[in-house]
């Protein structure tokens, strides 16, 4: 199976993920495929050593990292770059994949659109896409559509004073076949029933901490890789306190702390990948 991460930036109270900014969701979603598949390969090999026959997934499942300005490339440009005296910043920011970017949209199985802005906010180098122009690009794609991020917790609102849009609204009116919030701590449960349904699962740290550490190696797809490019990463999520206004923390986790050592051995694999 082949997944396509679609990052179409997020911002958040709590996090940012606007270019040069790599937020966690993508780099979480990314290192649970690559633990999903080194999982099946040692319980395929402990079932070997015992003789024991099981109906275990020896599939290598691959992904692709792709931002909102790789496609709008594609749509609206021919995915020709042009040589302009103003950056255009709604394709600011390729990643490394743009070339291929009808091959990979092609042999795509599930794609995996990341998304939400709760703090509207004046970017200078990046154009969030919303998911009004989200599903105009992906509307005619054959490939599963499951949205997650900040748009599929709490929804999503571009601009102050104005109502967001609510998660519910996004399979209805948006072409989505599945909104997952929190995909990343649920990838196991979601494979076995082959991502017919959301399901529960514990958003406990302990479940992603591998998942970061591997999940690491998708920035050097990145568009702003070994430039200028800064890693989001998170210490926390919820909030106690919950007395200001604006945040969505509050409404979206319990308040938990991530422990050190997982902090610093996502930071050091970081390190590792070049950031």
């Amino acid at each position: 199976m082949r997944f396509t991460i679609l990052d179409c930036y997020t911002d958040e109270p709590s996090g940012l993920g606007v270019p040069p900014y790599l937020i966690t969701y993508p780099r979480y979603i990314a290192g649970a495929i690559l633990k999903y598949n080194r999982d099946n390969i040692k319980s395929n090999n402990e079932s070997k050593d015992n003789n024991i026959k099981q109906n275990i997934d020896n599939t290598q499942h691959d992904y692709f990292y792709l931002t909102i300005d790789d496609i709008r490339l594609h749509k609206f440009y021919n995915n020709k770059i042009k040589n302009t005296a103003t950056t255009n910043i709604r394709i600011a920011n390729l990643s490394k994949n743009y070339p291929n970017i009808q091959k990979i949209l092609d042999t795509t199985d599930v794609l995996i659109v990341v998304g939400g802005v709760q703090t509207p906010g004046k970017y200078l180098s990046a154009l969030p896409g919303t998911l009004s122009e989200i599903s105009m690009f992906i509307k005619d794609l054959k490939c599963l559509k499951v949205l997650t991020g900040p748009s599929a917790m709490a929804g999503e609102g571009l601009f102050g004073g104005r109502l967001a849009t609510q998660q519910n609204t996004a399979m209805l009116k948006y072409g989505f076949d599945l909104v997952v919030p929190n995909l990343e701590y649920k990838f196991d449960l979601l494979m076995a029933n082959n991502f017919s349904e959301d399901v529960q699962a514990t958003n406990m740290y302990k479940f992603i901490r591998e998942q970061a550490i591997l999940g690491a190696e998708v920035v050097k797809q990145h568009p702003q890789y070994s430039e200028f490019m800064i890693a989001d990463v998170e210490t926390a999520r919820g909030c106690n306190a919950a007395t200001c206004s604006f945040c969505t923390e509050p409404v979206k986790n319990a308040f938990m702390l991530r422990p050190i050592q997982d902090i610093v051995d996502e930071c050091i694999a970081l390190a590792k990948n070049g950031i």
